[in-house]
């Protein structure tokens, strides 16, 4: 990784402090991962004077926050973390009083004190609050989803993944299939989401997936026993928040107490536990599988009300077989032994540890390291022996630093970022190389392998202002974040060589081998920058407006340096416009991501109960960098192909080379290079005008509080986004159908021995309307219960296609036409209840109308422009629950937990859950039918599904232990 420069980066974060001090006011906004409380300290319905004290004591550990009254009786208390505290008044003239409440992440939560005189007496208690006054955020502007501790802990979750609660927010969808654990919103792909763990931004900048390493994985991505709570925005997140389009998570991990404690935890399930798959062959055993869950986290002091410690291990193993059978069964007596069922290993280990110290009153530091390493060996099955399975490296390892110090003007955050992200799909047999034996089966090792990561160093500094009145109050929030990117990226691709022998020739001898050759690296580095400044501005009692502006920088967005090889241009000038080459001056990043976010939350009757919010946005995120790489890497590694004969006589009108089996092995083929074949390599450009994507979030509702404990919200959505990154044919023919001959297909020869030209477009559109409606009553220890319902119906809609866009001429040629996530209706309700005996019931219903699948209209002709293509609009079939013939997808998830509790502080519970009860079958829409064929032939496949999006009903058991 390239050094950064920290002296530079240490004077502009300290001019940030510098700067943003002289306005000596105050702000009040909540900051990523902990929440404000702000308000009034009152005494006899009067504001007290300047100078009274309150203090925030968090009950687990004895960290304090404190706040000194302004004029009008007004505090803050900024950088809370989430939990439950004792808010204490003191000042001269009045006597000491306490209340207890609870916050929760990303919460800013207006609330007046109520100051006694000292003429009367009030007791306070110092011992341990049993049940604290929960708070709601009732005048956020954002559409926003709070998961608590007590959901992430007792809802039915199958594999552990805390992302998956994000469904309980409306406009999400969980992508939860078997190695595809992400989560999108609106009409964007997951690419679009971001992730903070404390502060620390998870975005996958490289390749797919919107967070690294969930994307092609099993696994999770952070262990769920350290998530203390999260809060999921889908539309309207402030300024703060950078590199995201569609919606965030921003996560508060677990920190020690002042008592150690600890909790172990094992989940279990195999292949008895599981429902037969629906499209097993009659007959057919179950295949072998066994999961196995297991971590547990330890806690506690080191020095009381000062220094704690926290750590948490989180274990997933599985095992599943995949079944290896040969394209011809009398091939067994020389290929026999490949042929079977075989495991497929995944094994995963998720570490986290971090130390908060509170050296004085007004200053919190914490250190804090995580680690996610797992191998999952895969890519074999059918004709795919084992031999030439992968092993699927996945690493992700982060370091953060944090230091809070709090003056009676301002709180000022300092952090400090590490992360390391690396992908490494590896053939498990790299030194063997590779025989296809067509029609029956593959041997040797894996013919690819990839290094793809990203190394980010990252300073961000927060100052939040303490409330200032100036025509109403303001509470204003202004930061800074400096990153030092590296992307490691090496393609190997082919460079494993595979030699394929072909029924034509008896399997006598390799009829031909693929083999890459050339400079596999694709690395690169850029420098980001960002600021923001945002104001809450309570104009009135009843009205706040939420006002913020950010500015992103990005030093190479789409490969500066490059410059278009002489070649390329001769070839394709043309065909394509100038602003597709480069001398290597062309592409400057743009200056121009200002990203204004406006909102407003307006309490109709100053009761806190009901509250009309809103507002719009502008929101930048960034081309991942794997999808610009095509430019260079076609031109720097080629895959040669050999033809082999046993007379040296041409094939096919290609030369070909008499086999010799000096030739089965990777140094013979390269000294054969000069004698190979490459085929004329696709040409790639990047047009050097690409504007970044960009979408505008709108949003517009009305939260009403029923009594103590209800919530109900009614949000109307709209999304528009644009500049979406593809690839079109560049030499596509005039009329964009045929080309010059009969046969030459859509486009027009290049010359120079190269293929077609691939260009840049950023005309890709989307649009998204969503309506939102929820309820939720809290669960509580005092109520022993707790419910949230979330609907959501939506229209997502887009032009083109993902990164290639290649069945029309243009992007705007593409019909509008419904996303692959584009659901009407879906309903996720949940339920939490204690019941008698220690007993604790919960369960998670899910509903959904179904997403669509691409119907293929083939009835005019197969050719260019012959062929329909209607996209997502295919439907699956509807089935009942409750209402009739409205669900594709329905699953009802169960969970039972009897604890047992002995000793002082000891408690020992099995778990038996239940997923999707009813056995419904969920297929994935990606399996569907929707073929038409020539002439309008019937095809009886035609609609109908050929796999599941995940198995039938499924049992799992638990076992946990804590002290």
């Amino acid at each position: 990784m390239k050094r950064v420069r920290w002296g530079t980066l240490q004077a502009l974060g300290l001019s940030v402090i510098a700067v943003s001090s002289t306005f000596t006011p105050s702000v009040v906004t909540a900051q990523v991962t902990s929440a404000v409380v702000r308000g009034r300290v009152l005494a006899n319905g009067q504001p007290v004077p300047p100078g009274v004290q309150v203090t925030a004591t968090r009950q687990a550990n004895g960290f304090t926050k404190q706040a000194t009254t302004q004029e009008g009786g007004t505090y803050a208390l900024i950088g809370l973390i989430p939990g439950t505290y004792q808010l204490r008044i003191h000042g001269e003239g009045f006597q000491e009083t306490a209340r207890a409440v609870r916050v929760q992440i990303g919460q800013t939560i207006d609330l007046d004190l109520n100051a006694v005189p000292e003429a009367r007496a009030v007791a306070v208690t110092d011992g341990v609050v049993v049940t604290a006054e929960r708070l709601v955020d009732m005048r956020t502007s954002e559409v926003a989803t709070n998961i608590s501790v007590e959901q992430i802990e007792s809802l039915p979750q199958g594999n552990r993944n805390f992302l998956n609660f994000a469904a309980l927010a409306p406009g999400v969808r969980i992508n939860d299939r078997d190695t595809e654990k992400t989560f999108q919103a609106g009409a964007l792909s997951a690419n679009a989401v971001n992730v903070y763990i404390d502060g620390v931004s998870y975005k996958n900048q490289v390749i797919n997936g919107g967070v690294v390493g969930q994307d092609s994985s099993r696994g999770n991505p952070f262990p769920q026993n350290a998530v203390q709570e999260f809060r999921v925005i889908t539309q309207n997140f402030k300024a703060e928040y950078e590199q995201a389009s569609s919606a965030i998570i921003t996560a508060r991990t677990k920190s020690g107490t002042n008592e150690f404690q600890a909790d172990a935890f094992i989940y279990w399930q195999d292949k008895g536990l599981v429902a037969r798959d629906d499209f097993a062959r009659p007959g057919e055993p179950k295949a072998a599988y066994e999961r196995k869950q297991y971590g547990l986290s330890f806690g506690g002091p080191i020095i009381q009300d000062k220094l704690h410690f926290f750590v948490a291990y989180e274990g997933n193993d599985q095992d599943r077989a995949e079944r290896v059978t040969l394209g011809n069964p009398s091939a067994e007596p020389q290929f026999g032994q490949y042929q079977g069922s075989f495991v497929q290993p995944f094994r995963e280990d998720l570490v986290f540890a971090k130390l908060d110290f509170q050296p004085t009153y007004n200053q919190t530091m914490d250190l804090s390291f995580s680690l996610r390493d797992e191998s999952d060996i895969k890519d074999f099955s059918g004709q795919n022996s084992y031999e030439a399975a992968n092993d699927i490296q996945n690493e992700v390892r982060t370091i953060k630093f944090g230091h809070t110090y709090d003056r009676a003007s301002f709180t000022n955050e300092l952090t400090l970022l590490y992360m390391k992200y690396e992908w490494h799909p590896t053939p498990i047999n790299y030194d063997l190389i590779g025989r296809e034996y067509v029609g029956i089966i593959r041997i040797g090792g894996g013919a690819t392998k990839q290094n793809i990561g990203q190394e980010v160093l990252t300073l961000k500094d927060d100052l939040s202002f303490t409330e200032f009145d100036w025509f109403g109050g303001h509470s204003v929030k202004t930061g800074i974040r400096i990153s030092q990117v590296d992307y490691e990226v090496q393609k190997f691709q082919n460079a494993n060589p595979l030699f394929r022998y072909r029924p034509e020739e008896g399997y006598a001898f390799p009829a031909e081998a693929l083999y890459g050759v050339g400079n596999p690296d694709l690395s690169g580095e850029t420098t980001q920058y960002g600021f923001y400044i945002q104001d809450d501005w309570a104009v009135t009692s009843k009205l706040t407006l939420n006002l913020g502006v950010r500015w992103d920088y990005d030093t190479d967005l789409l490969g500066k340096d490059h410059v278009t090889p002489p070649q390329i241009r001769a070839a394709a000038s043309q065909y394509v416009p100038d602003r597709y080459f480069t001398d290597g001056n062309d592409r400057d990043s743009p200056t121009d991501l200002i990203q204004p976010r406006v909102g407003f939350s307006f309490d109709l009757f100053d009761d806190n109960r009901t509250v009309i919010f809103g507002g719009v946005g502008r929101y930048f995120d960034r081309v991942l960098y794997n999808e610009i790489l095509d430019e260079r890497f076609r031109l720097q590694w080629g895959v040669r192909r050999f033809q082999f004969s046993q007379d040296g006589l041409p094939r096919d009108g290609q030369p070909t080379i008499v086999w010799s089996d000096a030739y089965l092995s990777a140094a013979a083929l390269d000294q054969l290079i000069a004698s190979g074949i490459a085929p004329n390599p696709e040409i790639f450009l990047i047009d050097s005008e690409t504007r970044i994507p960009e979408t505008i979030q709108a949003s517009l509702g009305v939260r009403q509080r029923f009594g103590d404990d209800w919530l109900a919200s009614l949000t109307f959505a709209r999304n528009r986004s644009r500049h979406g990154f593809t690839y079109i044919f560049g030499n596509r023919n005039p009329d964009g159908l045929i080309g010059p001959l009969p046969d030459t297909g859509c486009c027009a020869p290049v010359s120079g021995g190269f293929g077609n030209i691939l260009v840049s477009s950023d005309a890709k559109q989307t649009w998204y309307n969503g309506v939102y409606v929820t309820l939720e009553k809290a669960y509580a220890e005092g109520s022993e219960w707790g419910m949230t319902f979330a609907y959501t119906y939506s229209e997502a809609e887009e032009t083109g296609g993902d990164l290639f866009s290649l069945d029309y001429p243009l992007v705007s040629d593409y019909p509008r036409h419904p996303t692959s996530a584009d659901e009407r209706h879906r309903i996720v309700m949940t339920g939490i209840v204690g019941l008698p005996w220690d007993l604790k019931l919960s369960t998670t219903l899910t509903l959904g109308s179904g997403t669509g699948y691409t119907i293929i209209d083939q009835s005019q002709g197969t050719g260019p422009g012959q062929i329909q293509y209607r996209y997502y609009t295919g439907r699956p079939e509807k089935h009942s629950f409750i209402i009739p013939d409205a669900f594709a997808y329905r699953s009802l998830d169960l969970r039972l937990e009897k604890s047992f509790l002995f000793g002082a502080s000891q408690a020992f519970s099995l778990i038996g859950e239940v997923f999707n009860v009813f056995d419904y079958e969920n297929y994935d829409p990606r399996s569907y039918n929707g073929n038409i064929p020539f002439g309008g032939a019937p095809n009886e496949a035609f609609g109908k599904p050929t796999d599941l999006i995940e198995p039938g009903r499924r049992f799992q058991v638990g076992v946990t232990y804590s002290f």
